[in-house]
């Protein structure tokens, strides 16, 4: 009996096969969670960013006859 016969030979490319394809699939998840997390992240700060800006406009604004603190 040979020490690698032709069984066990696809036998193991079945198997590295299998783990590459394991490997391949957890660093893509890891990068979309990770890119995901960063999206959420701007979202947040553009919108944060967004309502002090208008908050900062609407203060500035002076009607006539209206003195508003800043």
């Amino acid at each position: 009996m040979e020490l690698f016969d032709a069984h066990t030979a696809v036998m193991s490319a079945v198997l590295l096969v299998h783990v590459v394809g394991v490997l391949i699939v957890a660093v893509t998840a890891v990068v979309l969670v990770t890119l995901m997390f960063a999206v959420v992240l701007a979202v947040r700060g553009v919108k944060v960013t967004w309502a002090l800006l208008r908050s900062r406009a609407a203060e500035t604004k002076q009607l006539p006859g209206v003195s508003v603190p800043v």
